[in-house]
C-alpha cells in the first residue's frame, strides 16, 4: 500500500515490495519518503524474532532464487532450530542434495554453487533442514495434467 499526502511525501507500507526496484518504489520524485506504520509494525516483529526467538524457532524460507537469499539462510542457520526451504528454490536443493532430475523447473545456477557450505553450516550447527518431497511432474503445464 503507498500513500501520497500533499503531493510531496510518499508513504510506503508495502513491506513485501519494500526491497524491489518496482517504478512504484524507486521511480517516485518526492520530497519526503518513509515508510508507514504497517511497515513499522512488521520491522518490530521481525527485530523481535531476530534478537530473541521463542523456541522451537522454525524458519520457512521459499522464492525463486537461492543465491538472493545466502546471506538470509546463513543467517537464519545462526538463530533457527530447524529451517523448511520451499518454493521455486526448493528444486536447486533438490537437484544438488539427491541428483534428480528437476525438468524445466526452477532452477538457480548461482545458488546451486554454494548449497554444500549451507548445508554444512546447517549441520554445524545442529540444525534440521527440509525440503519438498512430493513432486509432482508432468510434459505440460495445464489445468487436467
Amino acid at each position: 500500500t503507498f500513500f501520497i499526502y500533499e503531493g510531496n511525501v510518499f508513504v510506503n507500507d508495502a513491506f513485501g515490495t519494500a526491497h524491489c526496484a518496482h517504478s512504484s518504489v524507486v521511480g517516485i520524485d518526492h520530497k519526503w519518503r518513509v515508510a508507514g506504520h504497517l511497515m513499522k509494525k512488521e520491522l518490530d516483529f521481525f527485530q523481535k524474532v531476530m534478537e530473541n526467538p521463542q523456541r522451537p524457532f522454525l524458519v520457512i524460507i521459499g522464492g525463486s532464487k537461492v543465491a538472493d537469499k545466502i546471506k538470509l539462510i546463513n543467517n537464519m542457520i545462526d538463530k533457527a532450530d530447524e529451517i523448511i526451504i520451499g518454493g521455486g528454490m526448493g528444486y536447486t536443493f533438490l537437484k544438488k542434495i539427491y541428483g534428480i532430475s528437476i525438468g524445466k523447473s526452477l532452477f538457480d545456477a548461482e545458488g546451486f554453487k554454494h548449497i554444500d557450505e549451507i548445508l554444512e553450516k546447517a549441520k554445524s550447527k545442529g540444525v534440521k533442514m527440509h525440503f519438498v518431497k512430493d513432486i509432482v511432474c508432468a510434459k505440460e503445464f495445464k489445468n487436467d495434467t
